[in-house]
């Protein structure tokens, strides 16, 4: 009987303190200065948070129950909204759209949303959760800022035409060649001015996404730890349907865990201070492949990898850029009986280098190819392979830091290529430094 009291006693220890990190979880919901919201598969409204409530103008008992689309959603954005919905209680995707939100008297707020979708214990969608920042003063902001370049540019337009003009005059006098240099200074001068703003626009963003994360760390591993622990010491008193839905909790919440650990590591890859030196390509990637080794077990891959040569890089980031790559080769290639993954150079001029990863996996259709390297973007079901969405964003992110380009080709079926772009050093081994 003692035993039983005290298990009794620890179970509802845990459950007290599941329902303290819910309660702490909620009000991070709350009060956390970006919009969130949850919508059932009827396109019902189930909750928002005080944030969103408040830029709305509406109550908790004023949006809930209510068609979201017809309710909050200005007409000329509900029909690219609902094919956004369709594709969250379909294809159980993860998305990222912007539109526009109708507050209760009638002004419009631009936000971008991250939709994330819900599934049941029997893997059928049951809601979406969408997580938003209101981005209209920064679209206001890129908007004037492209506008203002536009000005800029028909500036240099008139004052070009104004020295061919007086190059006829004057005889390319130059009083007219000072005249052309000072407004070109001058122009150049207001757009970093303006590029200057922009970075620091996004650094904001970049350190708002990490204080996000970071924050939603701590309860999230609380709930793993105690569900665990539940799951440890009392599995043999629940029933079958209580363990199935303790181990689907431990598995969201891991899930969870991974995806926040991926944003942060996407955040950070936007601060690191990038230390170039001179680095040997073939070596990393040898030792890339014995790190893959476990990833192949039984398969049967064959690796064909030409002679790279030296790029100057970070070598921790562009280490990453190529685990990353060689990950999903064989990845995508894993429906394969042989796994073909070949890496080489492709001509180009001697200002860079393009090293290519190639292989005989499922590949895409290229029609999406345009939100291949972007967050949470995936072309493939979760279910058939693995993944976050982010790997493929951080091989942009890198690559763009070290000044060089990356794309892909490929054709559903017949596998893939992923183009990376490096500044060539020429095979000599330069001096060390900071990029």
């Amino acid at each position: 009987a003692v035993e039983f009291v005290r298990d009794i006693t620890e179970r509802e220890i845990i459950r007290r303190e599941l329902i303290k990190e819910k309660i702490f979880a909620d009000t991070l919901v709350q009060t956390a200065p970006v919009l969130y919201v949850a919508i059932g598969a009827d396109g019902k409204t189930i909750m928002m948070n005080d944030f969103m409530l408040k830029i709305l103008g509406y109550t908790k008992d004023e949006i809930t129950g209510k068609d979201y689309l017809t309710s909050f959603v200005p007409e000329d954005d509900r029909e690219m909204l609902a094919g956004v919905f369709n594709k969250l209680t379909s294809a159980h995707q993860a998305t990222l759209n912007e539109n526009r939100i109708l507050t209760k008297d009638g002004s419009k707020y631009l936000v971008e949303w991250h939709g994330k979708p819900i599934l049941n214990e029997k893997g059928l969608f049951q809601y979406f959760f969408g997580v938003g920042i209101d981005i209209t003063e920064r679209r206001k902001s890129e908007n004037e800022l492209r506008k203002y370049h536009e000005h800029l540019e028909e500036l240099v337009k008139e004052r070009t035409k104004e020295l061919e003009d007086k190059t006829v005059t004057i005889a390319k006098s130059q009083e007219a060649l000072t005249y052309l240099m000072e407004d070109v200074n001058d122009a150049r001068q207001e757009l970093e001015i303006a590029k200057s703003r922009l970075e620091i626009s996004n650094r904001d963003l970049e350190a708002f996404a990490y204080s996000v994360s970071h924050d939603l760390r701590a309860p999230l591993r609380h709930v793993d730890g105690f569900a665990e622990l539940l799951m440890s010491q009392s599995a043999d008193k629940l029933d079958e349907k209580g363990r199935s839905y303790l181990d689907k909790i431990i598995t969201a919440s891991q899930n969870m865990g991974t995806l926040i650990d991926d944003l942060l590591a996407f955040s950070r890859i936007g601060r690191k201070e990038i230390f170039k030196i001179p680095v040997e390509l073939n070596s990393m990637i040898e030792k890339i492949k014995d790190e893959l080794e476990s990833d192949i077990k039984n398969r049967k891959v064959s690796w064909r990898v030409d002679q790279l040569g030296i790029v100057r890089a970070d070598p921790t980031l562009i280490k990453q850029v190529f685990v990353n790559l060689m990950s999903n080769a064989l990845k995508y290639t894993r429906p394969r009986k042989e796994a073909k993954i070949e890496i080489g150079l492709k001509k180009s001029d001697e200002n860079e280098k393009i090293i290519y990863i190639k292989d005989n996996g499922v590949g895409f259709d290229m029609k999406y190819s345009d939100k291949l390297f972007g967050v949470f973007q995936r072309l493939h079901s979760s279910s058939d392979f693995e993944g976050t969405g982010i790997g493929l964003a951080n091989v942009r992110r890198i690559i763009n830091r070290h000044g060089g380009r990356v794309w892909a080709e490929a054709e559903i079926d017949k596998g893939a290529a992923f183009y990376i772009s490096l500044p060539n050093v020429g095979g000599k081994v330069e001096g060390e430094g900071k990029g």
